[in-house]
């Protein structure tokens, strides 16, 4: 039975099943193959790849590439990866450091490097015909005992590859400084996946101040990622989803903010009236009455029949509707129903809400 403890794990599971050697030694030079391969390890990455968790997928698909001896795109991986605060940071690094050692620069270099590095010459200054004839006529009173030293035209090749390598070393360096500012958060995270089990009130606390502080950070791109990796954990718990909700909407990212709210009323914890209550207070807000409507409804009906939470918060929005009838006949409906049971512990409750209601 397969075990998934990260997403990283299930991206693997995909893209060593297609890109394994004995697929690659049945059509080695099988273009279409080729693609699929570089196109499912893309997509793994596009979602999980900077997860801080995330380093096997990224060693499958630097194995995968040496394996073709693409070695600008093996260099190209690797920056990449610097580029982000995960784990094993250190260890990639100084592979890095050692396969640009192994290969000539021209090898490490992709197309658009290498066309980046043609203009670089080309826009160098130099010294024109005019400027070269004025430096001739301008008298050097110890002229004839300077020794005139060629212009470098540009650098040697180990300067260039010592320049190549320093320029990662600024991503990584940059990498590093953000992994010591969220080391302690992610080694807090004991369980990354899901499981029917409740997680402790210490990882719990441990993903809200994780989510505080990218959100202070300020990288929309971080947020979400984060965000999904945490309603793997927690996914059984509304708080975070109405958390995911209300943070994309302060972003103004509707799209992300309904597609959040979708997938925790219709699949997580659609079974938990707080997350239809917020639904039905959020889609009211954003003006979609019918919706708030059917979020109540559901309480009601289904996942909370007689919650006398769910029947005030509906009476008052019928209120600032300007639906009076409506409102009153919901806590008459309830008082009725309630009536009929033997020693109901919310009739008391609803009766002393209506008379609130009825003389607000």
């Amino acid at each position: 039975m397969l075990s998934f403890k990260t997403r990283a794990d299930v991206s693997i599971c995909g893209c060593v099943c297609i890109s394994s050697v004995d697929g690659y030694y049945l059509c080695p030079n099988n273009f279409f193959f080729l693609l699929i391969c570089f196109r499912l390890f893309e997509r793994g990455l596009a979602y999980v790849g900077t997860d801080y968790l995330s380093f096997p997928l990224w060693d499958k698909y630097i194995e995968y590439e040496y394996m073709q001896q693409e070695w600008s795109r093996v260099a190209m991986i690797y920056t990449r990866i610097l580029e982000n605060p995960i784990q094993q940071l250190d260890r990639y690094f100084s592979s890095f450091k050692e396969f640009a050692a192994s290969r000539p620069l021209s090898e490490l270099r992709t197309a658009e490097e290498v066309d980046a590095a043609a203009v670089a010459v080309a826009a160098a200054p130099s010294e024109t015909g005019a400027e070269v004839k004025a430096n001739e006529e301008e008298v050097q009173p110890d002229a004839t005992e300077q020794t005139s030293k060629p212009v470098s035209a540009g650098l040697t090749e180990a300067e260039e590859l010592e320049k190549y390598i320093a320029v990662r070393e600024e991503m990584y360096k940059k990498a590093k400084e953000f992994d010591s500012k969220i080391i302690g958060f992610e080694t807090a995270i004991r369980r990354p996946y899901f499981h029917v089990k409740p997680l402790s009130v210490t990882e719990l606390e441990n993903w809200h101040n994780y989510l505080d502080f990218i959100e202070r950070d300020g990288d929309f791109n971080k947020v979400v990622k984060l965000y999904e990796r945490c309603l793997i954990a927690c996914a059984n718990y509304p708080e975070y989803w109405i958390r995911y909700v209300l943070c994309m909407e302060a972003s103004g990212s509707m799209d992300l903010a309904h597609n959040a709210l979708a997938r925790a009323t219709h699949v997580f914890v659609k079974r938990l009236p707080e997350i239809h209550l917020f639904a039905a207070r959020f889609k009211e807000q954003n003006g979609d009455i019918d919706g708030a409507r059917a979020a109540y409804q559901l309480v009601h009906t289904e996942t909370s029949p007689g919650l006398l939470e769910a029947i005030i918060k509906h009476a008052n929005m019928e209120r600032r509707l300007g639906n009076l009838e409506d409102a009153f006949s919901l806590y008459e409906q309830a008082i009725a129903i309630e009536k009929g049971k033997e020693h109901s512990q919310t009739l008391p409750m609803l009766y002393a809400q209506y008379s609130r209601f009825l003389h607000l």
